[in-house]
């Protein structure tokens, strides 16, 4: 005999907000059913334009937080490099170290 559970079984909304937003999905899902044809398509798109926007946003946020990340990263190569060339480290040396060019570090 085997220990199969049905999606009734697994309770997976533990978090208030997530069974919250599942709320609201039924919800929309039996208004969406109520609505004349012409009005489920129209909020059918409106929702799709919403998604289409939150997808955008989602996107430029996380690539603005790469490109935060690789600034950083590019900025405290610099330090790195500054603080070896106090200390009389080889340029080669630095370069092959911190990734930055010659012409960077020298600047």
């Amino acid at each position: 005999m085997t220990d199969k559970k049905t999606p009734t079984d697994i309770n997976p909304f533990t978090n208030a907000e997530i069974r919250k937003r599942y709320d609201d999905i039924l919800f929309n899902f039996n208004e969406l059913n109520k609505m004349s044809d012409k009005n489920s398509y129209a909020y059918q798109q409106k929702l799709k334009c919403y998604r289409d926007l939150k997808n955008s946003y989602d996107t430029a946020r996380e690539d603005s937080r790469e490109e935060g990340r690789q600034e950083g990263k590019q900025e405290r190569n610099f330090e790195i490099a500054k603080a070896m060339l106090k200390e009389d480290i080889d340029i080669k040396t630095i370069v092959k170290i911190t990734g930055l060019t010659e012409e960077l570090i020298l600047q």
